[in-house]
C-alpha cells in the first residue's frame, strides 16, 4: 500500500521513503534496533529536554493581511461523511479485528489531537490508515472517519471546527476538508498528481499545500488555495527547489519550508516574496510556535527534535536518548507542549517497530506516550 506521508530518508526501514511517501506498513526492515521505551503514564517524565522554546522564542510579529489568491479552478464536490470497505475485505477469520469506538460526532477538535493510525476497525480489518482523535492527555481515541483507501497528513483549524488531509492511496491523492463533526466532505482538488501536506492558515482562509511534479529527479511547487478550494495560486519559490511541506508563522504573512532532499529550512515572506535559508542539514517537518519566535522541526541525523529562530539564530537541540527517531512534531496551541511520532523497535525484533505518538512538556521535560497499540500512529495535529 502506497501513502503519500512523510517522513526522511533515514526511515526508509520503517516504511517510508526520502521523498516523503509511505511505500509500506510500519512493520518494516532494517530499522536499527532500539530498546522499545516502556508505555509512560501521561504526565510521567520518559526523557528530559536540553531547553525549553521560551529560550529562544522571543520573535515578535506585526500581524497585517497577506496578498489574496486569485483566479479559480476548484471543483467543491461534496461526498458522504464516511465511505465504508466495500471490496478488499478480508475473509481470513484470523485476520485481527477490535471492537472499534463509534465515530462520536463533536462540533468542534479544540483541545484534542487529530492523527492517523493504521490500527485494525470493525469496518477495516486489514488496517487503512484513518483519521483518529483524542484529548491531549491520550484518552478517548475515537475515529474521526473510517474509510476505505487511506487518510493521512491532517491539520485542524485554529477555532477547532474543521480540518483538512489527503485521502488516496498510491501516488495520486486528493485534498480534502470536513467539519469537526464529520458533515460537510468536500475534495478541494481535481487536478491529477501528488499532493502532501496541506495546512491551514491561521485565520482559516487559506490552505498552503505542495504539488509534487516529478520524483525523479524530485520537484514540486508550493501553492495556496482559498478554503473553499477557490483561488488556487502558485506561490514564488523558484523552480529547482523541491519543497515538501510547509507551516504558517501566527501572522500569516510567512512561511517555513523543507524540502523533500531534506537539506535545508527556508522562509518566504508572502509580502514582497523574499526567500531567505535559515537552516542547513538533515531537517524536515518545521511547526512554526504560536508566539512566532520558534521554529521546531526534526534532524535527520540525530534523529531528534529541533529549535531554530526565523532569521536562523538561536539553533537548540531540545530533546536527547530515548524514543530515539522523532518526527511530525506539532504545537499545542499555547505553545506549552509538542506531539509527535516516534519510532519504537520492540527488543529482540529488530525489523518489527511501531510508531506511536508521545506529548512533550516544555515546561518540565516530561515525555509521555499517548498511544500504544502498536502499528503506526502518526502525524500527530491539535
Amino acid at each position: 500500500m502506497f501513502v503519500a506521508g512523510v517522513v526522511s530518508a533515514a526511515t526508509v526501514g520503517e516504511g517510508r521513503s526520502p521523498t516523503g511517501v509511505r511505500t509500506s506498513s510500519a512493520r518494516g526492515d532494517n530499522a536499527a534496533e532500539q530498546t522499545r521505551v516502556p508505555v509512560a503514564v501521561a504526565g510521567t517524565p520518559t526523557s528530559t529536554t536540553s531547553q525549553t522554546a521560551a529560550s529562544v522564542d522571543s520573535e515578535t510579529t506585526d500581524p497585517t493581511s497577506s496578498p489574496s489568491a486569485s483566479g479559480s479552478n476548484s471543483s467543491d464536490r461534496e461526498l458522504p461523511p464516511t465511505t465504508t470497505r466495500s471490496n478488499n475485505e478480508s475473509t481470513d477469520d484470523s485476520a485481527p479485528r477490535q471492537t472499534t469506538p463509534p465515530i462520536s460526532p463533536s462540533p468542534s477538535l479544540a483541545g484534542r489531537i487529530v492523527f492517523i493510525s493504521d490500527r485494525p476497525t470493525d469496518q477495516t480489518p486489514t488496517g487503512d490508515y484513518n483519521l483518529w482523535s483524542m484529548r491531549s492527555d491520550g484518552s478517548d481515541q475515537v475515529p474521526l472517519r473510517v474509510a476505505a483507501d487511506t487518510d493521512a497528513e491532517p491539520d485542524v483549524a485554529r477555532d477547532g471546527t474543521w480540518l483538512v488531509w489527503l485521502h488516496g492511496g498510491g501516488q495520486t491523492n486528493v485534498i480534502m476538508t470536513m467539519n469537526a463533526d464529520g458533515t460537510s466532505v468536500h475534495q478541494l482538488t481535481t487536478e491529477s498528481g501528488t499532493y502532501l501536506w496541506p495546512r491551514i492558515s491561521p485565520d482559516g482562509a487559506r490552505i498552503v499545500f505542495t504539488r509534487v511534479t516529478s520524483w525523479s529527479p524530485a520537484a514540486s511547487e508550493l501553492w495556496v488555495m482559498n478554503s473553499d478550494g477557490s483561488g488556487k495560486t502558485r506561490l514564488p519559490v523558484p523552480d529547482g527547489i523541491p519543497v515538501r511541506s510547509a507551516s504558517w508563522a501566527p501572522d500569516g504573512n510567512r512561511l517555513v519550508f523543507d524540502l523533500i532532499s531534506g537539506e535545508a529550512l527556508s522562509v518566504l515572506d508572502l509580502r514582497d516574496g523574499s526567500l531567505k535559508t535559515i537552516y542547513e542539514g538533515r531537517s524536515f517537518g518545521p511547526a512554526w510556535s504560536p508566539s512566532a519566535g520558534t521554529i521546531l522541526f526534526f534532524n535527520d541525523d540525530d534523529e531528534q527534535l529541533h529549535l531554530v529562530a526565523p532569521d536562523g539564530t538561536g539553533h537548540v537541540v531540545l530533546t536527547h536518548g530515548n524514543p530515539f527517531n522523532r518526527f511530525d512534531p506539532a504545537w499545542s496551541p499555547d505553545g506549552r507542549h509538542i506531539a509527535y511520532a516516534a519510532v519504537l523497535v520492540i527488543t529482540g525484533q529488530p525489523n518489527v517497530t511501531d510508531i506511536e505518538i508521545h506529548l512533550l512538556d516544555l515546561a518540565t521535560g516530561a515525555d509521555s506516550a499517548l498511544t500504544a497499540v502498536g502499528g503506526a500512529n502518526d502525524e500527530p495535529a491539535f
